[in-house]
């Protein structure tokens, strides 16, 4: 007799069903035949009832106690769902559930590893939200776990991804709090190049006063910036953007893009402030 991918995932309905006085074994029998049903869901690319084979897997992993097959089982339960617009809410569902399994088990790297993957999958999907919380989640994940250098990573990932959305208050916003982060290690290279590129995307987002304000309160929250060279060159950036001159804009920004063009973050938010910060006339309104 050969079965469909519906016959295996009844089975295992039934299984998990049954009276047996050995529960343990009906529910590892009941995962044997969920997991059939899964690979042969995802053989026909029926990915949404292949998530739905794995979360029953992962029910019945809790019943066993077996948390790290739920966490694992859960992951891959997740991935499906990602495949389709429709169950991106089942998928995140089902990863925060793996999420918190691994952060349960104390094993913090498969924690930032998932998140960073699932960022990659929803940013791909144009879940651009989830993808940004995922992020986060993972720095913040890495960070607390002393994994500095790779939490300073996602950080400077998670500016790029505000940067390509344009959203350059939230860019602002999290530039700052990276380079406080940075500070808080004695990370000085970092929380300065965060420090520039907070003051910059404050530009961007609120015009040269507000870079200004921005400015000076980076000068005083980090260490050693406002006696730097980036610090310069933003304050020539700064000087030049009150002017509103395209020229003189244009003259500060390209001396600082000399020293910068190895750094393709700080080359993208440059190559926007002479756009950004230029003198743009108000059209006349047409004569009602």
């Amino acid at each position: 007799m050969t079965y469909s991918p519906n016959d295996y995932y009844s089975e295992g309905e039934s299984k998990m069903n049954q009276i047996s006085s050995d529960k343990s074994q009906k529910y590892r029998s009941a995962i044997e035949s969920f997991k059939k049903a899964a690979l042969a869901y995802k053989s026909s690319h029926n990915y949404t009832r292949a998530g739905d084979a794995y979360r029953r897997i992962v029910d019945c992993c809790f019943h066993i106690n077996s948390v790290e097959d739920a966490a694992n089982y859960a992951t891959e339960s997740s991935r499906c769902y990602a495949k389709s617009p429709e169950t991106i809410p089942l998928s995140i569902e089902t990863l925060t559930l793996a999420v918190k399994c691994y952060k349960d088990l104390g094993r913090m790297g498969d924690h930032s590893r998932i998140l960073i993957e699932f960022a990659r999958t929803f940013e791909e999907v144009g879940q651009i939200d989830n993808a940004i919380k995922c992020l986060q989640e993972s720095a913040e994940s890495l960070f607390s776990s002393s994994r500095h250098f790779d939490a300073i990573r996602i950080y400077k990932q998670l500016g790029d991804m505000f940067g390509r959305l344009e959203k350059w208050q939230d860019a602002a916003a999290h530039y700052e709090q990276s380079a406080m982060k940075c500070v808080s290690i004695s990370s000085s290279i970092d929380s300065h190049d965060f420090a520039t590129k907070a003051v910059l995307s404050n530009m961007i987002a609120l015009g040269p006063t507000y870079g200004r304000i921005s400015m000076d309160k980076m000068g005083q929250n980090i260490p050693g910036w406002s006696g730097s060279a980036d610090f310069e060159h933003v304050k020539n950036i700064s000087d030049a953007a009150t002017t509103r001159m395209e020229s003189k804009i244009k003259r500060a920004v390209d001396a600082f893009l000399e020293i910068k063009k190895s750094d393709q973050s700080m080359v993208a938010i440059l190559s926007i402030c002479v756009e950004a910060l230029k003198y743009k006339p108000q059209r006349a309104r047409k004569a009602e």
